[in-house]
């Protein structure tokens, strides 16, 4: 009989030099040898095939071929009886990958959360464990957790750092965390992949391109790279060249997003999916699984290579400077507010962090918590103590979600301004609101099951439709929402394929931004704002401008509005208190929206273009827009 060790070891040579292709044809042709090979009979027959299943399973990793990888590492599982550590590992590793090639990530991901949870505490190689397990939860969007394991990490957690701050959108910090690895391990693949999706991100495609292909000429089977360049190449237009490669992809893995882009060149050629950090979906290790690259026009300009994106999920940003401020918001899990138990954090937006809370009767609750920054002011808060009954009122309505109740106390609000951070644990301004268990719009137009479906138009014209008729009844009212977007915009319940989108109620929620009309500014969001925002008062056809920027976004998966770097600028000179410059950036801002054509479909271009008009006068009132809107979907 003949032995499996010379192929074993040619394997293992050929996987050290990098030949990951030769070496899996070693591999597999040990295995075939296996059952007639002298180790068959001999003494840990077992634990020879073992090992070569284990070296199978992590070849097929490096070949791309991720689902039967997760398979192969199966095997060895149920071989030995037990789960390896390292087999945890790379099992764990293989999900993540395939994670960005399907829709359903949650169905892959929990799995390896699980495994590694359980064995992270208690295996030598801390570091790489924590890395693998943080970027699983940020792909998860448990981002606060994925803070907790990496806090304290070396140069090793670099990549998961880097990957949160993508999900988060702080593109700066982590362009510079991802920079900081660069600089030691220049060949380090993952993070080439990272920061390639940090510059999709930015708009920067052509420079996104250059590190994929460095990173392929590294690793010319790395199926991340591949996925990544042809999405890039579909957004830049070469669609020949991007169909070249996921076919190519097709051939070697079972890809739903691969099939998807398939047909999408090929039948009707959609715009491409925006980037999840470090994922294939949003990129690979957001930040998120095999991505979708950030979609935008162009990216010759200095204003859309640094600030387009295709994540709606901005945060709004105060007009006044304030001082830096860091929280945790898990220490008020397990607390109670009033009758209300908090159970989880569900998020962090510019102005508050949302909880889940659940009272009497189970009865589930969204709770968000105010920040107060240290030396704000309570100008800030006044609106939401004054008007609170009657914001509470606005919210019964069937198209908004509701408000249980607003609880600020100005005595206590005083004493945590001025630095008592003991009360801000105990009893934080807040706002009791109605759980809205279909999450929010921002988070389904990511989804590419849902965008490229063809009921995702009427869908999104039904939920513009209505936040239009909720913005009418609070206009109506006395106020200015302030603060309209796709993440504010609920679902009443989520729904599981495209078939059931048109059974979706949508609500407008968020209402705590709300101002009187005619009030003081204090704060929204720079990147759905009107230009006039910095030098008018709260009236009803900002919401307009928002509301239609909202959809534009919605229907296209881009922020890419031509006046991007003036809002950005004007903001800045905002802060210095330099109002000529204010002043001069937002004509420049309306000047930019005066060209701008947006590509969405003809039955609302001619209405959109109205609702992001320059001149707020010539923009339809909120009632106008529902009643156009209605007739389309007719």
């Amino acid at each position: 009989m003949a032995s499996v060790k010379p192929d074993v070891f040619k394997a293992k040579r050929l996987y050290c030099s990098g030949y990951y292709s030769d070496a899996y044809s070693a591999i597999k042709s040990a295995l075939s040898l296996f059952p007639v090979s002298d180790e068959a009979s001999a003494p840990g027959a077992k634990y020879v095939y073992a090992d070569i299943l284990r070296w199978k399973g992590i070849l097929e990793i490096k070949v791309g071929m991720l689902d039967q990888a997760i398979n192969t590492l199966e095997d060895v599982i149920q071989t030995l009886g037990y789960e390896p550590h390292e087999v945890t590992y790379y099992q764990s590793l293989a999900r993540y990958y395939y994670s960005y090639f399907v829709f359903n990530k949650k169905k892959v991901l929990v799995p390896a959360l699980r495994d590694l949870k359980y064995v992270v505490n208690s295996v030598t190689q801390k570091c790489t464990f924590m890395t693998l397990l943080a970027l699983v939860h940020a792909e998860l969007d448990e981002l606060y957790d994925a803070e907790l394991v990496i806090k304290g990490g070396n140069m090793t957690t670099k990549i998961a750092e880097s990957h949160v701050y993508l999900k988060k959108g702080d593109l700066l910090r982590a362009h510079k965390t991802i920079d900081q690895l660069l600089m030691y391990e220049k060949d380090n693949v993952d993070a080439l992949l990272e920061k390639s999706l940090i510059l999709m991100a930015k708009g920067s495609y052509k420079d996104s391109l250059d590190l994929l292909e460095e990173a392929l000429r590294l690793e010319p089977s790395n199926v991340l790279a591949s996925l990544f360049k042809a999405e890039v190449l579909e957004v830049i237009k070469r669609q020949k060249d991007a169909l070249s490669i996921y076919k190519s992809l097709d051939n070697l893995l079972n890809s739903p997003v691969v099939k998807s882009r398939i047909a999408g060149i090929t039948l009707y050629n959609p715009p491409p999916p925006p980037v999840l950090p470090f994922q294939a979906q949003s990129a690979p290790p957001w930040y998120s699984s095999s991505p979708a690259p950030h979609v935008q026009t162009s990216n010759t300009q200095k204003t859309q290579a640094t600030q387009a994106t295709s994540n709606p999920l901005v945060h709004s940003k105060l007009l006044t400077p304030t001082s830096n401020f860091t929280w945790d918001p898990k220490v008020w899990v397990g607390r109670k507010f009033s009758v209300y138990k908090i159970e989880s954090v569900l998020g962090e937006g510019g102005n508050g962090y949302v909880l889940k809370a659940r009272a009497f009767g189970g009865v589930e609750a969204a709770v968000k918590v105010l920040k107060v920054y240290p030396g704000i002011s309570e100008d800030y808060f006044s609106t939401l103590v004054n008007e609170a009954s009657n914001l509470s009122s606005l919210s019964k309505r069937p198209n908004v979600v509701e408000i249980y109740a607003v609880n600020v106390d100005k005595l206590v609000l005083r004493e945590i301004i001025s630095g008592n951070t003991s009360l801000y644990e105990r009893d934080p301004p807040r706002i009791i609101m109605e759980f809205m268990r279909g999450g929010t719009l921002g988070e389904l137009v990511m989804q590419d099951m849902f965008f490229y479906s063809s009921k995702w138009s009427s869908s999104v014209y039904k939920a513009i439709s209505t936040t239009a008729e909720a913005l009418h009844q609070m206009h109506a009212s006395g106020f200015v929402h302030m603060d309209v977007k796709p993440q504010n915009v609920f679902l009443t319940e989520k729904p599981k394929d495209p078939s059931e989108l048109g059974s979706v109620e949508f609500k407008l929620g968020d209402l705590g931004s709300a101002v009187r009309v005619t009030s003081k500014i204090t704060q929204f969001t720079p990147e759905y704002a009107p230009p006039e925002v910095y030098v008018d008062a709260a009236r009803p056809f900002l919401d307009v401008f928002s509301l239609g920027v909202t959809m534009y976004v919605l229907l296209t998966r881009k922020i890419d509005r031509p006046d991007l770097q003036e809002m950005d600028d004007a903001f800045n000179c905002f802060q210095k208190n330099d109002m000529k410059c204010v002043k001069e950036k937002v004509k420049e801002a309306q000047d930019k929206l005066r060209g701008w054509d947006p590509s969405v479909p003809a039955e609302v271009k001619q209405l959109l273009k109205r609702m992001v008009d320059p001149e707020p006068l010539k923009r339809p009132t909120s009632l106008q827009v529902y009643e156009e809107l209605r007739r389309i979907k007719t």
